[in-house]
């Protein structure tokens, strides 16, 4: 067990969602949070919200030495870190891969993916300091099918890639790792790929409510914290998606077969791509 009372600790995507939640969580529990963030003045909002247990960093994690200069600020401040988030995120609005372009497949993939890279970067040499816990938010998404959201589904992949090399890598160090697989949560990322697109909930519906039901941001952060606080490698969220996660390798190749084969499903992807051609620059 590890009692994040004293302990130092920094996140990336603080300012809103499981990122904000995280923090409070975090201070409740006795430690110190570095809130990083590009969002300057809603940072400063929240820092003030949350005391002075709270310090601010404005930071990108698509720029690598902004980023590091404030995990190294912070550090600095702090007298060392303790544990790393990286929990900054985007996500495209629903469309096609042939729908998708290439600038939005660079933004979700710079911040979800190449993001978390550079946090690991960032953050590893304070850690290793430390011997502590790097936690990256991935997403069921990184084991389920991305159909109409192939940019999301990629990175999130490639995150549980990311932390499934370092749990080998970082274990000579010392420095635990958590990889979090949350379903859909409330945030403002979730939702801001549904407003106004009829099509989004016609979609939704199409799958299981127990699946598609939405977790609070603060349940999330229950589920990180508490993770860090037992060292667990990983925590999935809503409990209902578990079994998926287990079974993937059997579950995953028969999903894909039903979805291919699911007539309302090809109606609304036909409606998404004929959407896409009238409108070849949304989104």
């Amino acid at each position: 067990m590890t009692d994040l009372d004293g302990k130092r600790v920094v996140i990336t995507g603080a300012a809103r969602g499981i990122g904000l939640a995280t923090a409070r969580g975090a201070i409740a529990r006795g430690a110190r949070v570095a809130l990083l963030d590009r969002d300057e003045l809603e940072l400063k909002q929240v820092v003030t919200e949350l005391g002075a247990a709270a310090s601010a960093f404005v930071a990108d994690v698509t720029d690598p030495e902004g980023l590091s200069a404030a995990v190294a600020a912070a550090a600095a401040e702090f007298g060392g870190i303790d544990v790393v988030v990286a929990n900054a995120g985007v996500a495209p609005k629903m469309a096609t891969v042939a729908g998708t372009s290439l600038a939005e497949f660079d933004r979700v993939i710079g911040v979800n993916l190449r993001g978390v890279w550079n946090t690991v970067q960032a953050g590893l040499p304070h850690l290793g300091v430390s011997r502590g816990r790097l936690v990256v938010v991935a997403s069921v998404y990184s084991f389920v099918n991305g159909v109409l959201g192939a940019p999301y589904a990629v990175s999130k992949a490639g995150v549980e890639a990311l932390a499934r090399t370092l749990r080998v890598e970082l274990a000579v160090a010392g420095i635990g790792i958590t990889t979090a697989y949350f379903g859909f949560v409330d945030t403002d990322l979730v939702n801001g790929t549904k407003v106004g697109d009829p099509l989004f909930e016609k979609t939704e519906k199409l799958f299981p409510r127990m699946l598609t039901k939405r977790i609070s941001p603060d349940r999330a952060a229950k589920e990180i914290l508490r993770a860090v606080e037992r060292n667990r490698t990983r925590v999935v969220a809503p409990a209902l998606w578990r079994p998926l996660d287990w079974l993937r390798g059997i579950v995953g190749p028969l999903g894909d077969t039903v979805l291919a084969r699911a007539g309302k499903l090809r109606d609304v992807l036909v409606q998404v791509r004929a959407r896409e051609v009238s409108s070849p620059n949304e989104p």
